[in-house]
């Protein structure tokens, strides 16, 4: 992996960095809003912008993380030695802030508790799934 690639990896890395440190709160004193009142509206924006995100930062990590990497049968990887379980902290990581987000982002818009926390919750394995995917078929990583 050449310099200029690795340059956009760390760029890419501290973009999402800031900007999740700007989503996340620690205890908020707003109240929840009333969940008999869900605004479908700006549910279905919520869930459109955010699935354009993903679809957007998936295209951009195929074009810049696993450019050079040749696809080869899906393998497993255990990266213990290598890489100190760092990748499974950052996989981890990124499911909990994104579960977090998703679970809150509902339940501000008016999901009931129940709903937010199977779809909001949920969000993170189902966000970080295709990515230890696409781990799995790349040359040098493997699903871990």
């Amino acid at each position: 992996m050449s310099f200029n690639s690795m340059k956009k990896i760390v760029y890419l890395i501290i973009s999402i960095i800031l900007l999740t440190c700007q989503l996340i709160r620690a205890q908020q004193a707003d109240s929840i809003p009333d969940t008999s009142k869900t605004n479908n509206l700006v549910l279905l924006k919520v869930i459109g912008l955010e699935s354009m995100y993903y679809a957007g930062a998936m295209l951009i990590m195929q074009n810049t993380w696993y450019k050079d990497r040749e696809v080869v049968p899906f393998h497993f990887y255990n990266d213990n030695k290598g890489y100190l379980q760092v990748d499974k902290f950052g996989h981890a990581f990124g499911a909990y802030v994104e579960s977090y987000i998703g679970y809150y982002s509902l339940r501000k818009i008016g999901v009931s508790k129940t709903n937010s926390l199977i779809f909001g919750g949920s969000l993170g394995l189902v966000l970080q799934t295709p990515i230890e995917i696409m781990d799995g078929i790349h040359e040098g990583w493997g699903f871990s």
